[in-house]
């Protein structure tokens, strides 16, 4: 038991730097909001999301986290700020429709 222990404080104090070090870990995953289930795997979703001008946007093949139990997909909040973003864009330039595609950040050089 006493390895037992010693191996939580260990996974705590590297929790506790990672948190600090703005790190997300995928096994600091919250449950499911819906069914509570613990397991969530990485996967895609469609989400429809209402632009600040009344107009609808839907994207596709969006990242989520997804729970194994029911399914219910869950954004991460960058990714969310990503698609905001690509609504702004959208609108700014004069586009029509109502289908975007998701379109990864590129990574800072």
């Amino acid at each position: 038991m006493a390895d037992d222990e010693a191996g939580a404080e260990g996974r705590a104090a590297d929790a506790g730097a990672d948190a600090e070090a703005g790190v997300v870990k995928l096994s600091d995953r919250l449950p499911c909001m819906i069914c509570g289930n613990p397991q969530t795997q990485l996967g895609t979703a469609s989400m429809e999301l209402q632009h600040g001008s009344g107009r609808n946007f839907t994207f596709h093949r969006v990242p989520a986290f997804v729970c194994t139990e029911c399914g219910t997909p869950a954004h991460p909040a960058w990714v969310v700020f990503d698609l905001f973003s690509a609504m702004d864009a959208a609108v700014e330039s004069g586009f029509e429709g109502n289908v975007l595609d998701y379109v990864p950040r590129e990574k800072d050089a």
